[in-house]
């Protein structure tokens, strides 16, 4: 998250900063697209390789989320590309078991891409100003629910 704040410095973000970050720091360009049928996948998002170059990936997010929910988790499955390509990440989760590994993999991703969308300083300079946090979430253009769960 460091890494991204620094070349973007000014919320609130897009998901369209993330793919652009995937791209730029990564050389990974990554497509978008909807799925409609709830039976077609059972997450609310997943992405694959497109190719063995590795240098391209597809992001399917489920089109019945509402805007700010398809926004994190696109950023959430762009944290998941940069997890299969880290060598670091890899190697601290190499000799775990594959159900801890899952559990492991998923809650790094979730916490990267709301830190991402919603820095902790951020959030804690809102709440010293008095903000609520429905005027955190506009700002943010992210829900309510992520604000009033907020535990980065």
């Amino acid at each position: 998250c460091d890494l991204f704040h620094e070349l973007y410095p000014q919320p609130p973000y897009s998901a369209g900063h993330f793919v652009k970050f995937l791209k730029d720091c990564w050389g990974i360009s990554a497509t978008v697209c909807y799925f409609t049928n709830p039976t077609e996948l059972d997450v609310k998002g997943t992405w694959e390789w497109d190719n063995d170059r590795r240098d391209s990936v597809t992001i399917r997010i489920e089109s019945t989320m509402t805007d700010a929910q398809k926004k994190l988790t696109i950023i959430h499955e762009c944290f998941h590309v940069i997890q299969d390509i880290d060598p670091s990440f890899l190697a601290m989760v190499e000799g775990c078991h594959p159900d801890i590994r899952l559990r492991v993999v998923e809650r790094i991703a979730e916490k990267s891409a709301v830190e991402a969308v919603l820095p902790r300083h951020e959030y804690d300079r809102c709440k010293r100003e008095k903000q609520t946090n429905l005027q955190i979430a506009d700002r943010y253009r992210v829900s309510m629910r992520l604000v009033s769960n907020f535990r980065v």
